[in-house]
């Protein structure tokens, strides 16, 4: 086989990528930010936004907790 051949088929085969849906709400307790990630199969997406204190930014993620489109995404303190 050459190498264009083998580069054909190599690009030909189909991918399995088995991807873990990732939906979380960041808080950084260091730079008060808040993010939003959504890291699924169909697309990625990440929000962020920075804050005064600690408790402004806390008050932002439990907003964000609270809304229903929000329902399921982990709430992670770093």
């Amino acid at each position: 086989m050459r190498r264009e051949e083998l580069k054909k088929l190599w690009l030909s085969l189909p991918k399995q990528v088995k991807k873990i849906d990732i939906k979380a709400i960041t808080v950084c307790t260091k730079t008060f930010e808040v993010a939003r990630v959504t890291d699924t199969s169909e697309y990625y997406s990440k929000a962020s936004s920075n804050y005064n204190t600690l408790d402004e930014a806390m008050d932002r993620a439990r907003l964000y907790k609270s809304d229903d489109y929000y329902y399921d995404y982990d709430l992670i303190i770093k």
